[in-house]
Order: structure tokens, then sequence, then C-alpha cells
């Protein structure tokens, strides 16, 4: 996967659970095995370690063959503050799912993202944002 700092992915590596570096921050646990487009994964719960910070929670599934994450979803491990959210500000829902897939040189390549939530600030301004996006993967070598 690409999730480095130096990598040139524009999803921030710090927002994926599941590098080498963030993976020492969280908790897993094993769920069980599932068989989803016909390839097998380990289905897997995973929460931070420090309950008292705000990170991410959720499950993956990963590959059993080639361990890379066929799917992830998140959300927030924690509500945003009473406090906060008395002065009339707060998000709800926050979270991803995130979709791979394996292309047929053994790369695997995000195919989907979609996220959605709730946004509040000030009383008066309620807004839900949704964001969804799907990619393809065209290997330049079988173009013509």
């Amino acid at each position: 996967m690409c999730l480095t700092e130096e990598s040139r992915c524009t999803v921030a590596a710090h927002l994926f659970p599941l590098t080498a570096a963030e993976q020492n921050k969280y908790e897993f646990r094993f769920i069980g095995q599932d068989l989803p487009r016909g390839r097998a994964v380990y289905h897997i719960g995973f929460v931070p370690k420090n309950k008292n910070i705000f990170d991410w929670a959720g499950e993956a599934f990963i590959d059993t063959a080639d361990f890379q994450p066929v799917r992830v979803f998140t959300r927030l491990s924690r509500r945003v503050p009473f406090l906060v959210r008395s002065m009339g500000w707060n998000v709800s829902g926050i979270g991803y799912e995130l979709d791979y897939k394996r292309q047929e040189d053994g790369h695997w390549f995000p195919t989907s993202y979609g996220t959605e939530y709730g946004l509040r600030l000030f009383f008066h301004i309620n807004r839900s944002v949704t964001v969804s996006m799907d990619s393809s993967f065209e290997n330049p070598e079988r173009l013509p």
C-alpha cells in the first residue's frame, strides 16, 4: 500500500488505522472468517487503546492469502464532548468505508470510498455531508 508520509497518495497516512505505524495504537479482536466476492477474509474489529482520544474504531476484512485489506469500515471512537455540543457544534456519524480489489498483477487498488456525516454549527446550520467515489485501474501495459 502507498500510505506513507513520503508517498504521493492523497490520503494522509494517519487517517488509515491499518498502517504499520498506526497499528500500535489499536486493540484488535478477531470476529470471524467470511468469503465476500469469492475471497477468504479475516473479519477483525479495532478500537483505540487510549479510550480518551478521538481516533478511528471499526471493522476490517483482511484477505487471508495476501494479508491486504479488502474492506474497512470506520467511525469515530468517541462522541464529540457534551460541552462542545452544547455550544452549538457537532459532527455526528463521521467515518468512512473503503473497498480494495486485487488486480491481475497482484497489486491491491482502492475501488471505492464513501462517507456520510452530519454537521451542526451555531444551532442554525445543519448539513448532511456525503462523499462517494469509485475508481477503476487500467494497467498501462495492457492499453493499446
